[in-house]
């Protein structure tokens, strides 16, 4: 063979280790850069790979390994001033995750499917609702399956530090956009109470519109022509015509991560479907207060019955063991009670043929 041409498969071949190494190294980014304490093994743990795949962050980190849910997480989840400040999420989540992560710089959407994956192998995939039908007006219990929901995908992949520009030449803006993180959502949720609306010129003059909606604008914005002062950036929105920030607003909804925030329900009183807006913010996996009480139950229930096992033990039992351990408890109960009352009635029995 034609050494010219063997050298050529080689060159080929050697590309291809190359490349295949690469994708290799790519697929587990991250997967390995957990925090520097070694990992212990002994506490259950998986691997979640983030919906934005990693393309956001400097890092580019495109999984974490997660821990799951335990009683002393869930004693956090029912307390109802840390969840709505989103103290307690955050608390939750750094208790939990085992690789060297800040929580707060955690796009929208990759924050969702860590809730999301906290709920399900807790609770179920299945969650239950009771929404208003539009058509017959008529509130049912319904439901839907949390593996069902979609993420959304992107129109275009920010630059290599996470960034997307959007220029508005009638105007003369050059807009630096980025993601929604947990941080920022928290900081706007704080702020939400401040006003109702803001103020924006239009063609026809000066109109209002709702503040949830502009307040995530102003928080996707990093800067205006260079400029990151949020102050100056609040007063470029109100003095720009709506047109333009319908532009930018256009531009997010379609670039944006998270959760399709709306599901397809069929009621079950007039057969008619209807869309039902999903509320997968930072108090998704909240728990009633009254929820405490069944963890002190199944706490108790553990200890009492399991042999060996400790208080201790029983809380650091991730949420599906222990309910685990809860069913085959009452199985063992329930087989134990129809014994007894077997051989009770055997017993009647024998005694009345005497």
């Amino acid at each position: 063979m034609d050494e010219s041409k063997i050298e050529l498969e080689y060159s080929q071949i050697l590309e291809e280790l190359v490349k295949a190494q690469k994708e290799s190294n790519d697929l587990m980014r991250g997967f390995y850069e957990t925090k520097k304490e070694k990992v212990d093994i002994t506490k259950a743990f998986s691997v979640l790979n983030f919906p934005s795949k990693g393309v956001y962050y400097p890092h580019k980190k495109k999984s974490v390994l997660i821990r799951y849910l335990t009683a002393i997480e869930e004693h956090v989840l029912t307390d109802s001033f840390l969840m709505e400040s989103g103290r307690g999420i955050e608390l939750v989540l750094n208790n939990l995750i085992v690789d060297d992560l800040d929580i707060g710089k955690l796009l929208t959407g990759d924050f969702q499917a860590l809730l999301i994956f906290l709920r399900s192998t807790s609770y179920g995939d299945k969650v239950e609702i009771s929404p208003t039908c539009p058509h017959c007006g008529k509130k049912a219990e319904n439901d839907f399956y949390l593996s069902s929901l979609d993420f959304k995908e992107n129109n275009l992949l920010p630059d290599e530090a996470g960034k997307y520009y959007v220029e508005i030449p009638e105007i003369k803006l050059t807009f630096e956009l980025s993601p929604m993180t947990l941080e920022k959502e928290l900081e706007k949720n704080s702020l939400e109470g401040d006003e109702n609306f803001f103020t924006f010129k239009d063609s026809e003059g000066v109109m209002k519109i709702k503040k949830s909606k502009t307040l995530s604008l102003l928080y996707y914005i990093d800067s205006v022509n260079g400029i990151s002062d949020k102050i100056i950036i609040k007063k470029f929105l109100k003095t720009i015509p709506k047109m333009y920030t319908d532009r930018l607003l256009d531009f997010i909804k379609d670039n944006e991560s998270g959760v399709q925030d709306s599901i397809i329900l069929t009621c079950p009183f007039c057969g008619e479907e209807f869309r039902q807006m999903t509320d997968m913010g930072y108090s998704f996996i909240s728990l009633p207060y009254e929820y405490k009480e069944t963890i002190l139950e199944e706490i108790f229930l553990i200890t009492y019955y399991g042999k060996g096992i400790t208080r201790q033990d029983a809380m650091g039992m991730p949420v599906y063991e222990r309910k685990w351990h809860i069913r085959r408890i009452k199985e063992e109960l329930d087989k134990k009670a129809q014994a007894e009352k077997r051989s009770y009635a055997s017993a009647k029995s024998k005694k009345g043929k005497f």
